[in-house]
């Protein structure tokens, strides 16, 4: 080691002690901000992979169309001979209101449908994964959102006021509760949703 760099050295283990309290926190901080990053390097990839398998396995779709004035058989038809896809079908929602109780004001509620043969079909696009409970088996129940609040529970009835009663889908406005279930079309970090049998459509 040269001289000039024995000097540099000396003086900086020198400043270094003289001025324990700032060599410290400079650091504890720069030991923070390389644990920091490093952590972000490895879990960003580890979140993409997890994320990646819970949509394989749920089958998150690829594309969603929505419609005002809906789309008839023939529509879905034309859509499902189209080269590029692989699979689809068609539901209902509706944004309406759930009546929670007589002392407190409406929440408002998502409503949308799954097919006839989710409870049996392995291939169901988005599929819920129950957490609790079953899947809905009855024109009158339903599927609650997991992150939905405490007040709701399987096994209550949950009163629907559509905002249009000409326009609505529901044939049905009281639905039992029979079960909970993550859904992966959910992004949010608090969306009231249920997910209903396809029979209460008209």
């Amino acid at each position: 080691m040269s001289k000039t760099n024995r000097t540099l050295l000396r003086n900086t283990f020198r400043t270094a002690f003289r001025s324990k309290e700032r060599f410290l926190a400079l650091f504890g901080i720069i030991a923070i901000s390389t644990g920091f990053f490093a952590g972000l390097k490895v879990t960003s990839d580890d979140m993409k992979a997890s994320a990646e398998q819970y949509y394989r396995e749920t089958r998150l779709m690829d594309l969603h169309l929505k419609s005002n004035v809906g789309f008839c058989e023939d529509d879905l038809h034309a859509i499902a001979e189209r080269p590029e896809i692989a699979q689809l079908y068609g539901g209902y929602s509706e944004i309406d209101c759930l009546k929670v109780s007589e002392q407190t004001s409406d929440e408002i509620v998502h409503i949308f449908s799954i097919p006839e043969n989710a409870a049996k079909a392995g291939n169901q696009i988005n599929l819920p994964v129950v957490t609790e409970g079953r899947l809905p088996e009855k024109p009158d129940e339903c599927l609650i959102e997991v992150n939905t609040p405490d007040v709701f529970h399987i096994g209550d009835k949950l009163t629907i006021k559509t905002v249009d009663p000409e326009s609505s889908i529901l044939s049905e406005t009281e639905f039992t509760a029979v079960g909970k279930a993550d859904l992966n079309t959910n992004f949010s970090s608090y969306q009231l949703e249920l997910v209903y049998y396809p029979l209460c459509s008209r």
